[in-house]
C-alpha cells in the first residue's frame, strides 16, 4: 500500500499548488506585456504559455507569444502561434506582418510576394516585408523602391543599407545601417548587418562593437557571438577566438555553426584531431554543409589522408564549382596521389583567367608529369612572370624546358633561381643532376660538393655523392656517403634504400632487410620501408613475411593504396581470390578510379567467374581513358595495352584492337607485348595469316621471348601444323613456360587423353605448387577419369572462394546426394552472381535437392537469359518448370533444348518432352 500513499500525496500536493495559483489568463498576459516592454522576452514567453495553459483560445496571448518567439529566433513556433491567432479571429496588419516575417525567416519568400504584390497600397511595415522578399529572390530594383517607402523605419533603413552594399556603395550602406540601429537599438538584424559590413571593411574594432551589441539581444545572441569569433580569427588572435568559440558552444551546443567555428579555430591552432572532431559534429547533422566539407578537406590534406581529402573537396566543389582555392587544394591532393591527369582536370577551368601563380605552377607540374612539356612550359612561364622571386617556380620551369629539349634555357632558369634565393637547395640539386646526366663527372662532382658545402645538414647532397661514387664503381665510398646521409637525417629513406640495394646486390639479403628493420625502429610505421621489406621478402620467396609487412603498412595507414594493392596481388598469386577481392575493394574505396586497381578488380572477377563484373571494370577504365583523351590528354601505352588485353579476354574485340593499336602507336610501333596481343586478336578472329605476319615482324626485330614463341606455336596450331607446334610447346614447357604446359594439357584433354593431361599438370604443380589455374585444369582432367580424386582436389581448393571450384564441387556433391551441395552452390553464386554456368548449377542443385522449386526456376531463367544457346540449361529449366506445374513452359524449354544437336542430356530431354506430350 505504500506506493499508493506516495501517489496520493503527490496528487494532493499538486492540487494544493494549483489551488494556490489564482492568477487568471488575462493577468498572465498583462505580466507578459510588462516583461516585453522591459525587454525580458523569455520571461514574457513563460507568462504567455501559462496564460494559454489556462485559456488555450486566448487570441491576444497567441499573438504576443508568436511575436516573442520571432524576437527569440524560434521561427517555426512563431508561425504556429500567429496562425492560431489568425484562426481565433485576430485578422489585422499586426498579425499579418508577424506571419509574413516568420515565413520570410523560414525561406518562404515566394509566399510573401504572392500575398502582398497585388495588395495595393501597403503600410510602411508591410512594404518593408515585401522588399525583404524581393531582396531574397534577387530583385534589387523592386526591393529598393519598397524599402524607400519604409525609410522611416529601422528595418527599412537596414534594407536600404543591404541594397547599397550589394550595389557597391559602401558609404551609403554605412549611413543607412547606422540609421537603422539609431532608430531601433534593439534591431538585432541591423546590428548583425552593420557588423558584417565593418568586418568586410576590416574595421575590426567597430565590427566587434556591433557584434557585441547583437550578442546582447535575444534574437541575435548566437549570431552575435559567431561574429565575435570570426572577428578574432581575422585578427589572428587565436587565444581570444578559442575562448569565444568555447562560449558560443556553451550558449548553443547544438548549433552546427558553433562546432564549425570551433573546428576552424582548432585548425588554425594546428590541433587537427580536435578540428576533425568538431567538423564531424557538423557533418553528423549537416553532411553537405559546404564550409565544413572544405575545412574537412583541408584537415585531411594536412593529415596526409589524401583520398579522404579528395572526397570532401569534390563534394564541396559540386556545390561551389567556381571556388579556385578549393580547386587548388583538390588538385594538390590528386597530385600527391600521383593522379596528375585528374589534377589537370580540376585546374583547367581556372588556368586561363587565374592570377594565382600557385595554380599555374601546379598545373604546369602536373602537365610535366604527364609528359606534355609544351603545356607545362606555357603555364610555368606565366607563374614565373607573376612571381619572379619565387625560386621553386623557376625550378619547375627548368624541368619543363629540359623535357622540351631546351637545355640552355633550363640552365639559365636554374642559375636565376640560385641568384634569387641563394638558399634554394633544389636549384643546386637540379644543376648537379644535369651534370650527372651529361656524364660530366668532374663538373657533377664539383656541383655536388658545392651543394654539400652550402647545405651541410641536408642528406640529399650526400645521397648524390653516393650515387656519383657508384658510377665510379667506388662501392665503399658510396656506402660511406649513404651512411653519412642517414646520420644527417635518420628518417631519410632514400639512403636506407640505397644501402639495402648495395647489400642485396652483394648477395646479403639479410643485411638489406636489416637496414630497413633498423630504420623502422625509429619510424615503426613507415609505409615505404614496410613495402620495401615486403618486396625483399617476395624476392626471397617468403610470401608470409611479405604479407605481414603489407598488412602492417595497411593497418598503420588507413588511406594508403599501395599496401592494399600489394596484398591483393599477393593473395591472387596464392590463389586466395576472396582475400584478394577484399583487399582490392578496400583500395578502390580510397582510389576508385586508379587504373591498376580496376585492372586487378577485373582479373579477380574473371578468376571468380564473374564476367559481368569484369566487364563493368573494363567499362569504367575505358570511360576514364576516353575522358582523358577528350580533355587533350591520354593514357600511357602500358594502360592501353593492359586495357586492350583485358577487353580481348572479355570478347570486346573492337575496343581491344583499338586500344592495342593505340599502345603500339604511342610506342613508335616498337611494343612487342602490344604486337603479340594484336596477333592473338587475329587468331581469335580466325585470321591466322595476319597473326603469322605479326610473328614474323617480332622475330625479325630480334624478339625471341617465350611469349613470342608461344604465340608462334599457337599460329602453327591454327594453320594445322600440330606436330611442329607441339615440338615448340614441349621445348617451352621443359624450359619452365607455364602457358606451354597449360596448352599441352589442353591439347591432351581435347584428344580425350585426360591421363596425359593430368600427368603433365601434376608434374608442373610439383615444381610450382599453388598455381590455381593449373589446379583447376587438373581437377577438370580428373573429372573425366577419376571423380573421387577430382572431388578431393576441389575440396582442398574450396577455401580460395573461386566460383569455378565451388560450382564444380557443388555439382559433384549433388551427384553423390551429399547435403553440402546446396551450401556450396550458394557460395558459388555469392562469388559470381551473374555467371550463367553458376546460376545453372545452383538452380539444378536446388531442384534436385528438393529445396525450393520456385527459386530454382528463377535462377535457371536468369541463366537462360544470359546464355540462351546452352541446351543443358534449357533442359534443366524445362524440368524445373514441369516440377512447378508450368507444363506449357516446360514443353517450350525442352523443345528449345532439343533444337541444339548433340548436347549431353539430349536423351533425357527427349524422354521428358515425350512424357509431357503423351500426358496431353
Amino acid at each position: 500500500m505504500k506506493p499508493m500513499v506516495r501517489v496520493c500525496g503527490t496528487l494532493l500536493l499538486g492540487l494544493l499548488l494549483a489551488a494556490c495559483d489564482n492568477t487568471t489568463a488575462d493577468e498572465h498576459v498583462t505580466r507578459a506585456e510588462a516583461a516585453l516592454a522591459g525587454h525580458e522576452t523569455r520571461t514574457a514567453v513563460i507568462e504567455l504559455k501559462n496564460a494559454l495553459q489556462k485559456a488555450p483560445d486566448h487570441a491576444q496571448a497567441r499573438l504576443l507569444l508568436g511575436e516573442a518567439q520571432l524576437e527569440l529566433g524560434d521561427y517555426p513556433s512563431a508561425l504556429k502561434e500567429l496562425e492560431r491567432a489568425l484562426d481565433l479571429g485576430l485578422d489585422d496588419d499586426r498579425v499579418r506582418a508577424g506571419l509574413l516575417r516568420a515565413k520570410l525567416r523560414l525561406g518562404r519568400h515566394q509566399e510573401v510576394i504572392g500575398a502582398l504584390e497585388d495588395a495595393g497600397a501597403l503600410t510602411p511595415s508591410l512594404a518593408v516585408i515585401l522588399a525583404d522578399a524581393y531582396l531574397a529572390s534577387g530583385d534589387l530594383g523592386r526591393a529598393h523602391a519598397l524599402y524607400e517607402q519604409g525609410s522611416a523605419l529601422s528595418d527599412g533603413n537596414m534594407g536600404l543599407g543591404v541594397v547599397a552594399w550589394q550595389q557597391g556603395d559602401v558609404e551609403r550602406a554605412e549611413r543607412h545601417l547606422a540609421r537603422a540601429v539609431e532608430l531601433d537599438p534593439r534591431n538585432a538584424d541591423a546590428w548583425l548587418r552593420k557588423g558584417e559590413l565593418e568586418l568586410a571593411l576590416q574595421r575590426l574594432e567597430a565590427a566587434e562593437a556591433s557584434f557585441a551589441k547583437a550578442a546582447e539581444l535575444p534574437a541575435s545572441r548566437v549570431l552575435g557571438h559567431v561574429g565575435l569569433v570570426r572577428s578574432a580569427l581575422l585578427q589572428k588572435n587565436l587565444a581570444v577566438a578559442s575562448d569565444r568559440a568555447g562560449r558560443l558552444l556553451e550558449i548553443a551546443p547544438s548549433f552546427p555553426m558553433a562546432h564549425y567555428l570551433d573546428g576552424l579555430v582548432r585548425f588554425e591552432q594546428q590541433d587537427l584531431e580536435g578540428a576533425e572532431a568538431a567538423i564531424r559534429e557538423v557533418q553528423r547533422v549537416a553532411p553537405d554543409h559546404p564550409p565544413s566539407l572544405y575545412l574537412m578537406g583541408a584537415i585531411k590534406y594536412r593529415q596526409r589522408h589524401l583520398a579522404q581529402a579528395e572526397n570532401n573537396l569534390q563534394r564541396y566543389l559540386a556545390q561551389d564549382p567556381g571556388n579556385e582555392s578549393a580547386a587548388k587544394l583538390l588538385a594538390s591532393a590528386r597530385f600527391d596521389q600521383g593522379s596528375y591527369e585528374r589534377a589537370v582536370e580540376v585546374l583547367t577551368p581556372f588556368v586561363a583567367g587565374t592570377r594565382d601563380p600557385q595554380v599555374l605552377a601546379m598545373y604546369g607540374a602536373a602537365q610535366l608529369r604527364l609528359q606534355r612539356p609544351a603545356e607545362a612550359t606555357a603555364a610555368l612561364e606565366r607563374a614565373v612572370d607573376m612571381a619572379p622571386d619565387a625560386a621553386p617556380f623557376r625550378n619547375q620551369l627548368a624541368l619543363s624546358l629540359l623535357a622540351a629539349g631546351d637545355r640552355s634555357r633550363a640552365e639559365a632558369e636554374l642559375e636565376s633561381a640560385i641568384e634569387v634565393d641563394g638558399e634554394q637547395f633544389q636549384s643546386g640539386y637540379l644543376l648537379a643532376m644535369l651534370r650527372m646526366r651529361d656524364r660530366d663527372w668532374e663538373a657533377a662532382g664539383e656541383a655536388v660538393e658545392s651543394l654539400i658545402e652550402s647545405n651541410p645538414d641536408n642528406p640529399m647532397g650526400y645521397n648524390l655523392r653516393g650515387a656519383l661514387a657508384l658510377m665510379a664503381e667506388d662501392v665503399a665510398g658510396a656506402r660511406r656517403a649513404f651512411a653519412t646521409a642517414l646520420e644527417k637525417d635518420p628518417q631519410f629513406l632514400p639512403a636506407v634504400q640505397n644501402l639495402a640495394r648495395l647489400a642485396e646486390q652483394q648477395g646479403d639479403r639479410a643485411a638489406a632487410m636489416g637496414h630497413y628493420q633498423a630504420f623502422l625502429e625509429s619510424s615503426p610505421d613507415n609505409e615505404g620501408a614496410l613495402i620495401a621489406l615486403a618486396d625483399l621478402a617476395l624476392r626471397a620467396g617468403d610470401r608470409a613475411a611479405a604479407a605481414d609487412h603489407l598488412q602492417r603498412a595497411a593497418a598503420a595507414h588507413s588511406d594508403a593504396v599501395r599496401p592494399r594493392l600489394g596484398l591483393a596481388r599477393l593473395h591472387l598469386a596464392e590463389g586466395r581470390v576472396q582475400a584478394a577481392s577484399e583487399a582490392v575493394d578496400e583500395a578502390l574505396a580510397l582510389a576508385p578510379d586508379l587504373p591498376d586497381l580496376l585492372l586487378l578488380r577485373a582479373e579477380i572477377d574473371l578468376r571468380r567467374g564473374d564476367v559481368a563484373a569484369a566487364k563493368a571494370a573494363a567499362v569504367r577504365l575505358q570511360a576514364g581513358v576516353a575522358e582523358a583523351a577528350g580533355a587533350g590528354g591520354g593514357a600511357s601505352p602500358t594502360l592501353y595495352l593492359a586495357l586492350g588485353s583485358l577487353q580481348a579476354r572479355l570478347g570486346d574485340r573492337d575496343l581491344a584492337r583499338s586500344n592495342l593499336e593505340r599502345a603500339l602507336s604511342l610506342s613508335d610501333g616498337n611494343n612487342p607485348a602490344a604486337l603479340r596481343a594484336l596477333a592473338r586478336l587475329d587468331l581469335g578472329s580466325g585470321d591466322a595469316d595476319a597473326a603469322a605476319a605479326k610473328v614474323e615482324r617480332l622475330l625479325a626485330a630480334g624478339d625471341d621471348a617465350p611469349g613470342t614463341r608461344l604465340l608462334q606455336a599457337d599460329v602453327l596450331l591454327a594453320q594445322g601444323q600440330r606436330a611442329e607446334a607441339e615440338r615448340m610447346l614441349t621445348e617451352l614447357a621443359d624450359a619452365g613456360a607455364r602457358e606451354a604446359v597449360m596448352r599441352l594439357a589442353t591439347l591432351s584433354l581435347a584428344d580425350g587423353d585426360a591421363a596425359a593431361a593430368a600427368g603433365r599438370l601434376e608434374e608442373w604443380l610439383g615444381r610450382f605448387p599453388g598455381d590455381l589455374g593449373a589446379e583447376l585444369l587438373l581437377a577438370d582432367a580428373l573429372m573425366r577419369q577419376d571423380q573421387d580424386r577430382a572431388l578431393a582436389r576441389y575440396e582442398r581448393l574450396s577455401d580460395t572462394g573461386n566460383a569455378v571450384v565451388l560450382n564444380n564441387l557443388a555439382w559433384l556433391y549433388m551427384e553423390r546426394n551429399d547435403p553440402r551441395a546446396v551450401e556450396t552452390a550458394r557460395r558459388a553464386l555469392a562469388a559470381a552472381p551473374d555467371n550463367p554456368d553458376v546460376l545453372d548449377t545452383v538452380g539444378w542443385v536446388l531442384l534436385k535437392s528438393d529445396v525450393d522449386v520456385s527459386e530454382a526456376v528463377s535462377l535457371l531463367r536468369r541463366s537462360v537469359q544470359l546464355n540462351p544457346r546452352n541446351a543443358s540449361v534449357q533442359y534443366h529449366l524445362g524440368v524445373a518448370l514441369r516440377e512447378s506445374g508450368d507444363l506449357a513452359g516446360a514443353r517450350e524449354a525442352l523443345r528449345r533444348a532439343l533444337d541444339v544437336e548433340g548436347f549431353p542430356e539430349a536423351r533425357e530431354a527427349r524422354a521428358a518432352l515425350a512424357a509431357l506430350e503423351g500426358a496431353d
